[in-house]
């Protein structure tokens, strides 16, 4: 942690994804504190694996993360297996990902999400096309029902899946210590979910602040696979983040990247 921070980001994404987020937090005068409440398990069983080589075949492939893009080149390689197809990304991370592992055609649509995806060309006019979904279990839950309606034929690999990881007191400890305004990145309401019921009272949880990755994941209200529309608690009780933005205590960035959370945490500090 750094001392001199006046502001401190929590970030529950994995660890192995938090250096870019870190770099961006600590030039803006803040720090980061890691606050992972999910954890990898990778799923190479021979059959997930004979389902990611069927994926791969197909003449568009998407992967929904860069955890997808990693676990797939374990096994694979990628640039070969993805010679003359069409790549398709979920968002500028997961392109970075996957152009980081030589597969320099992948492209990623401006918004970054499904919506966003489903509004990609390639994506548009896909009836009788093949389309392989690489991703975890149960990721992007709307992009392969919209596709199938579309006409297109999906073969999903789920090679990856998220599980609730215990948080240490330890990493308790440090949060409790911060001095400054707290911050927690809402970036998959999953992770969200699974930190809620850890967080001890010495946290002093209604004094922090949020930052939300996208406005899809701030209203998401669908019953699957989120259970509802995100909450938090306050003084007056259970509170849905759209209410929590009217009360100032929670902004939206643009996207999931780092310079557009921190750039939402820095307008939060100006409140």
């Amino acid at each position: 942690m750094n001392p001199q921070a006046t502001w401190h980001l929590l970030s529950t994404r994995p660890d192995a994804l938090n250096a870019p987020l870190s770099h961006a937090v600590s030039s803006a005068g803040g720090s980061l504190i890691p606050l992972e409440s999910m954890d990898i398990e990778t799923r190479l069983t021979d059959d997930t694996v004979t389902r990611l080589l069927s994926a791969l075949r197909e003449s568009v492939v998407v992967f929904t993360s860069p955890t997808a893009v990693n676990v797939a080149a374990e096994v694979l390689d990628l640039p070969g297996a993805l010679n003359r197809r069409v790549v398709v990304a979920t968002g500028a991370g997961t392109q970075k990902t996957l152009v980081n592992r030589g597969v320099r055609q992948a492209r990623a649509p401006d918004r970054m999400d499904s919506e966003g995806m489903l509004g990609m060309p390639v994506l548009t006019d896909v009836d009788g096309v093949g389309i392989g979904l690489v991703t975890g279990e149960g990721g992007r839950g709307m992009l392969q029902p919209r596709l199938i309606a579309r006409g297109a034929r999906v073969t999903r690999a789920d090679i990856y899946a998220r599980v609730p990881r215990t948080i240490s007191a330890a990493e308790w400890d440090r949060v409790c210590a911060a001095e400054g305004m707290r911050i927690l990145a809402i970036t998959s309401a999953e992770a969200f979910e699974a930190l809620l019921p850890q967080i001890p009272e010495a946290a002093d949880f209604a004094q922090w602040r949020f930052v939300v990755g996208s406005q899809r994941l701030m209203e998401s209200a669908s019953p699957a696979p989120f259970g509802g529309t995100l909450s938090i608690k306050d003084g007056e009780g259970q509170l849905s983040l759209l209410h929590a933005v009217e009360k100032g205590f929670c902004a939206v960035a643009r996207s999931p990247m780092p310079e557009d959370l921190v750039h939402a945490a820095l307008a939060l500090l100006e409140t």
